[in-house]
């Protein structure tokens, strides 16, 4: 009770303390990083590993099930998934929530260091990385257009991409689109034969003419010079040059090849509008402020505009801090429209000017002390903080009405000090609301204590809600007892409140009369209808992990067959552009078409909600009827802007050890599935990869040659791929990373037929055709071979189109149960669907 008395003793010392902490508080909200959801952690570590040329099946079979043997022997590991795709191998690793990733990281690396030379030679060395929530999420796309593409792209990588991912904040800058500069030596295999050279042979002299050693010093008098010696070569010219015989006549790489400057097979193509042009989309790291890395990466744009080619354009095409600015204004002014719809129904109750300021004067007050302790926390700005807080400033009004309340009574009933009846009447109340704060602070700090993605999604959220209700009660106990004591005049306040006060007094008198009457039955009523509401209320209300949100945006990925000619798929790309521009709504698009992993996104903007009459769900569907018209693709929309294939909103797996069983059972499942209502953009894991040639060796005629396969599969690799791609030779040209392959030209790797006739070399001076030695079949690779704890693992995908992700999932068990007669295997729900019923 001291406190309320010193509080009132000391008003100047305490304006000063409370002008200093709002001061701190603003200085706080200004510097906190501004996010639309909290960055979160997961007990997750993925483990990335590129081998180049690699279909599914070896990357599975000599990578992942080689790295997935040890992990096993890692303390606390929970579970183990890998996908198996196109020179990709995926693996995450899942431990218990509350485990040191960091210590989990290093002894992954160790593990994988003491297998690496039971990896192929050829393959990357293994990323390991802890996953994060907020890291990798593209925060920015541009597109950038020039006449010149080969000047575009060599620009991008020498000035651009190196700017921008020296920004702090700045994970990753993707290049999608701009095709990169290479050093092309293209030969001819019957020329390489006439001079006895395999493609390994050339290769590793080419190799060896381009070196770089360490020299040491050497002192030169008193003066001490560092040795350095040219060997590197650096230009075209050099390497046509390169002597590869000198016995009698000497003979140049020119002479038995064409080296030349060219750029990489198309993978990624970019337009904006219909118009080709190359993008550049960027990702934050898990410590850096969207709102903050976006405005320093237009400053630094804007800054580079001027050395630019004077041809070269950019355009800012998706930002996702403007959706986050607009999020957080949104709940900002909703704030102070509460807090100004407060003070007005506080007047109009009260009909006293000095009550409703004293009200409306500790409001910000408190908001802002609750954001001091906030930034001390290291909680960011965002929609689940600010939730938090809004929930937690309710308690201020409740608090300081009641202290308000009962001073104003004090004052009006009893013949004293102002002073005096303040502390009186603080001191009266100040059990309940200590009783009130605490308990409200006491139910949601469980939260704070638990594991798990509970945890990390909301705990900001509960840090505010403890934080303005302190924040509440600092200042119900305080600041409004002081300030009472100076504002309030006995004889100004002799008025029992206004009118509108009195007649709801009355209204409530007679209700309150009412229900004391009839207590028993009033008590029964509110039960039944309490459990009457609850159970209406988890029988209609749909389960989600996060709502839809209206952002004015959305993509649209359009999935192809894999192997498709360009021509063809820049048709079904035109078709879907075509759709779009015709929507009244749409004001601009730009698409991404990646070849290799056979997806077009269409990334659209329709404006603001404010701007539109339509809403970005009604124009999603009236383009879905005109897209899903169009053969050959198969569409998914998504309310957010994308590259590749974001997750759907339903994963449902079968896990077991029979993997033709489980591709039987997702065929049959897939047939079904449309029947169900309330879903949409059916997928399932086991789309096809593409057709493939597979090449099978006639080993005896190979042996009685004097050949191997292991010559012949690298013979083949060099002439295809271009060279050892894991220690590969490049030059470096400014900024820019240039790789020199060695390989068949373009037109040398058209057809099945001119791989059969590829001249290979068996053994010394000796050399045949492939189809002498191999026979040839046609076949589809898998997209993807995917794993659980080793066990096979085949997925079906689904999107909720109004049903429900809990009614869904009955859906598909009752599906699986009832129709289909399947061996044990183990049904898994999707993570987000697991995530949202917990």
């Amino acid at each position: 009770m001291k406190w309320i008395e010193v509080s009132i003793r000391k008003p100047i010392a305490v304006s000063m303390i409370f002008l200093s902490l709002f001061l701190l508080g603003l200085f706080s909200l200004f510097d906190m990083k501004t996010e639309l959801l909290p960055n979160m952690e997961y007990p997750v570590v993925k483990i990335t590993t590129h081998w180049p040329g690699a279909s599914a099946q070896d990357v599975e079979k000599q990578i992942s099930n080689k790295i997935e043997k040890v992990l096993p022997n890692i303390e606390g590991v929970e579970n183990i998934s890998s996908s198996s795709s196109y020179e990709n191998s995926l693996i995450s690793v899942e431990f218990e929530y509350g485990t040191n990733i960091e210590n989990k990281v290093m002894e992954i690396q160790r593990e994988i260091f003491q297998i690496r030379n039971d990896l192929p030679n050829s393959a990357k060395n293994s990323l390991v990385k802890k996953m994060e929530m907020g890291t990798g999420a593209f925060t920015l796309f541009l597109t950038f257009t020039s006449p010149n593409e080969k000047e575009l792209s060599s620009y991008l990588e020498e000035h651009v991409k190196p700017n921008l991912e020296s920004i702090p904040g700045v994970a990753e800058v993707t290049i999608l689109g701009a095709l990169k500069k290479q050093i092309q030596i293209q030969v001819n295999p019957i020329t390489l034969a006439n001079f006895n050279l395999s493609p390994m042979e050339l290769y590793q002299k080419i190799r060896e003419s381009s070196v770089v050693f360490p020299m040491g010093t050497l002192m030169n008098g008193r003066e001490e010079y560092m040795i350095q010696a040219l060997g590197e070569l650096k230009t075209v010219s050099e390497y046509e040059n390169i002597i590869l015989h000198a016995n009698g006549n000497t003979l140049r790489l020119k002479d038995i090849a064409k080296v030349i400057i060219s750029q990489e097979d198309v993978i990624n193509l970019g337009f904006h509008n219909g118009n080709p042009a190359t993008t550049i989309a960027i990702s934050k790291s898990v410590d850096g402020s969207t709102v903050e890395i976006n405005q320093k990466i237009m400053t630094l744009l804007h800054r580079m505009k001027k050395t630019m080619p004077s041809n070269m354009e950019y355009k800012k095409i998706f930002d996702s801090a403007d959706s986050i600015q607009k999020s957080i204004y949104t709940v900002g002014k909703s704030a102070l429209q509460g807090l100004l719809l407060a003070s007005l129904f506080l007047w109009l109750f009260l009909k006293n000017k000095k009550v409703t300021l004293i009200i409306t004067i500790a409001f910000p007050l408190a908001i802002s002390i609750t954001f001091f302790l906030l930034k001390r926390m290291n909680a960011t700005l965002n929609l689940i903080s600010l939730m938090g807080l809004a929930i937690g400033v309710g308690m201020l009004t409740d608090n300081a009405v009641v202290v308000v309340d009962n001073i104003y009574r004090h004052v009006q009933e009893e013949e004293k000090d102002v002073k005096k009846t303040s502390f009186i009447g603080t001191k009266e109340v100040f059990s309940s609301i200590l009783a009130s704060t605490l308990t409200s602070v006491i139910v949601f700090l469980p939260i704070v204590f638990t594991e798990g993605i509970m945890k990390e999604m909301f705990q900001e959220m509960v840090w505010a809600i403890i934080f303005s209700n302190l924040a509440a009660l600092i200042v119900s106990l305080s600041l409004i007892p002081m300030l009472s004591a100076q504002f309030f005049d006995r004889r100004n306040l002799l008025q029992s409140g206004g009118k509108y006060f009195r007649r709801v007094q009355k209204i409530y008198q007679k209700i309150l009369k009412f229900f004391l009457k009839y207590r028993g039955r009033m008590v029964l009523a509110s039960f039944f209808l309490s459990f009457f509401i609850l159970g209406a209320g988890l029988r209609y209300i749909r389960f989600a992990f996060m709502t839809k949100q209206d952002y004015g945006y959305y993509s649209v990925i359009a999935e192809f067959k894999k192997g498709s000619d360009l021509e063809k798929i820049e048709e079904l790309r035109r078709r879907m552009e075509d759709i779009v521009k015709k929507e009244a709504h749409t004001k601009s698009y730009f698409s991404i078409l990646q070849k290799r992993e056979g997806t077009i996104s269409l990334n659209v903007d329709i404006g603001s909600k404010g701007e539109r009459e339509k809403s970005l769900f009604d124009v999603v569907e009236t383009v879905r009827r005109e897209i899903e018209k169009i053969p050959d693709i198969r569409s998914t929309f998504f309310y957010e802007y994308a590259k590749g294939k974001p997750k759907k909103d339903v994963e449902f797996q079968m896990i077991g050890t029979q993997a033709e069983s489980l591709k039987r059972i997702a065929y049959q499942m897939q047939e079904k599935l449309p029947k169900i209502q309330g879903i949409s953009d059916i997928s399932s894991s086991l789309d096809s990869g593409g057709k493939e040639i597979q090449i099978l060796f006639r080993r005896e005629k190979l042996e009685a040659l004097g050949g191997d396969v292991r010559n012949l599969e690298q013979s083949i690799s060099y002439f295809l791929l271009g060279g050892d791609r894991n220690n590969s030779i490049s030059i470096k040209d400014g900024n820019e990373e240039v790789e020199v392959l060695i390989r068949l030209p373009k037109e040398a790797r058209k057809s099945l037929e001119q791989l059969k006739n590829l001249k290979v070399k068996i053994a010394e001076k000796s050399f045949v055709s492939l189809q002498e030695i191999a026979d040839f079949q046609e076949s589809e690779h898998s997209l993807s071979i995917d794993k659980t704890n080793r066990l096979y693992r085949v997925s079906l995908y689904a999107n909720d189109a109004g049903r429900g992700m809990r009614k869904i999932q009955k859906e598909f068990v009752r599906i699986f149960q009832e129709k289909i007669r399947i061996p044990p295997f183990n049904i898994v729900g999707e993570e987000r669907l697991k995530k949202c019923r917990r």
